[in-house]
This record gives structure tokens, C-alpha cells and sequence, in this order.
């Protein structure tokens, strides 16, 4: 691949935790899916901004603040996209914070 990884990153994955690794630890480029860890990611966002562990410039990022505050969750946990929203920011935010002081990956 273009980045250097091997492109199997299940098997890389595995090879970390039989090593009791962290799994993703040889990753540039980490498989994360929202089917899988979305309900967590959705209660880890809320913890950081809840707990004001996040700034976000209103300015700049007034889209963003937009979704975060519009955003619905199901009854199931998931985030609740209807066809005019895509929720993509809040995505892409979700995301970008799920590594950071999380004890569950």
C-alpha cells in the first residue's frame, strides 16, 4: 500500500492482541465502525463536552456546533440520520476524539 501498512489489517489486528498489544498500535490508519462503537463513540463525545474537556471556536465551527446540538440518538444508541442531515462533521468528530482519553480502546 501507498502508506506502508499491510493492507489485511484484521490479521494485523489479531497478531496485536495474541500479543497483547494494543491493536492498532502498528496502524497509521485505523478501521473504526460506527456499527460497532458508534453508541460508545456518541457517550465518549458527550463525556468531553459535558466534562469541557473540548473548545470549539463558535466562528469557525458553527456547523458543527449545529449538528452536535441537533443530534439524535435512537432507542437502539445509534445516531438518528435522517436524509437532509448527514451528521458528517459530528462523524468526523466523533472519530477524531475516539482515541483521545478514552479507557475502552
Amino acid at each position: 500500500m501507498a502508506i506502508g501498512e499491510d493492507p489485511d489489517y484484521l490479521k494485523v489486528m489479531k497478531r496485536n492482541k495474541a500479543n497483547h498489544l494494543d491493536p492498532y498500535s502498528h496502524m497509521k490508519v485505523m478501521p473504526i465502525p460506527f456499527s460497532v462503537t458508534g453508541k460508545e463513540m456518541i457517550e465518549h463525545i458527550r463525556d468531553i463536552a459535558e466534562n469541557q474537556r473540548i473548545a470549539i471556536n463558535k466562528q469557525q465551527h458553527d456547523k458543527l456546533l449545529t449538528q452536535m446540538r441537533i443530534a439524535y440518538v435512537d432507542e437502539s444508541g445509534n445516531l438518528d440520520k435522517d436524509g437532509s442531515n448527514t451528521m458528517d462533521l459530528f462523524d468526523a468528530l466523533r472519530l477524531a476524539c475516539w482515541r483521545y482519553g478514552n479507557k475502552n480502546n
